[in-house]
């Protein structure tokens, strides 16, 4: 008896489950295939997930040779073709005659085209970034007027930059093909930053050169100090009506890995050099004028 009852219980289990809820193209769907797309479908998300994941880890792996753009642009393919592969291996499963399937998604693909228009050309415009290595994950960019910061991924549809006050800007990426875009690091990991800074008349340039140099070489931060041609240097650029002006030109290191900001900020330069300045009896001019006069009005009677 416990057996026949258990053998009753599947047998309702199982008329329940492939009892016909609706009809799709004369194809009967229960609720067993149902279960099973929903299963296939998770499967195929969690399957692009990982693989676009473990892609993406292979350039930190010392004994791989890949770039990082490789990497991103494998993985992006990889991922969406795994998707559509799983919206197929779904659809197959449920019996739907992939034919007739095909015949109306063409007479609906005239209107969906149309309205994914914008969609597809976000989508072409990444591929082709990344085929051209123009841009990646963990370039410097600078976009529009206001937008700078560190590219952080590349989707279909936009590219992630974070800006240096951690905020996520999400650029579409027929942005990049259709506009001026600055790339700080495509092909050096360095930018030159310049300082404006003026001294009083009469101070000696080599002076200057000897007070501000050493005083930046002391700073443990991330920029150029072992390459001849980006050291740090003075540069006197105009004398002006009250100060003799110079610039202080110092090459940041952009690119170094897990480095949002530049690895120096404007207010640690300007404090070096005013600081420099200061303990070298460096004078810091403000505008000033001498006043002559011709006459004097007697009514004023200065003596």
């Amino acid at each position: 008896m416990p057996q026949q009852h258990l053998l009753n219980s599947l047998h309702k289990l199982w008329s329940i489950l492939h009892y016909p809820l609706f009809k799709i193209n004369q194809t009967q769907v229960s609720l067993a295939t149902l279960i099973g797309v929903i299963f296939i479908i998770a499967i195929g998300i969690y399957g692009a997930k990982y693989f676009k994941r473990y892609i993406n880890s292979l350039p930190n792996r010392r004994s791989l040779h890949i770039k990082q753009e490789t990497a991103t642009l494998f993985s992006m393919l990889g991922y969406y073709f795994i998707l559509v592969a799983t919206f197929l291996i779904a659809v197959g499963y449920t019996g739907i005659d992939l034919t007739s399937f095909t015949i109306i998604m063409s007479a609906l693909s005239v209107g969906i085209g149309f309205g994914l228009q914008a969609i597809l050309s976000n989508f072409v415009s990444g591929i082709v970034l990344l085929f051209e290595s123009s841009l990646k994950v963990g370039d410097h960019v600078e976009v529009g007027n206001d937008v700078v910061g560190t590219v952080t991924d590349i989707k279909m549809r936009y590219t992630n930059i974070l800006t240096f006050n951690s905020v996520d800007v999400l650029v579409p990426n027929k942005f990049f093909i259709e506009n001026i875009v600055t790339n700080w690091t495509l092909s050096d990991k360095t930018r030159r930053l310049k300082i404006p800074f003026g001294v009083a008349y009469g101070t000696d340039p080599d002076t200057v050169d000897n007070a501000v140099i050493p005083a930046l070489m002391k700073l443990d931060r991330d920029f150029v100090k072992d390459d001849p041609k980006k050291l740090p240097k003075c540069v006197m650029t105009s004398l002006a009506d009250s100060s003799v002006n110079f610039e202080l030109w110092i090459w940041l290191k952009v690119g170094i890995v897990n480095q949002t900001p530049p690895g120096i900020t404007l207010d640690e330069i300007l404090r070096t050099i005013y600081k420099a300045l200061r303990d070298n009896n460096i004078e810091i001019p403000f505008p000033q004028q001498d006043v002559h006069l011709i006459s004097v009005p007697k009514m004023l009677n200065i003596q």
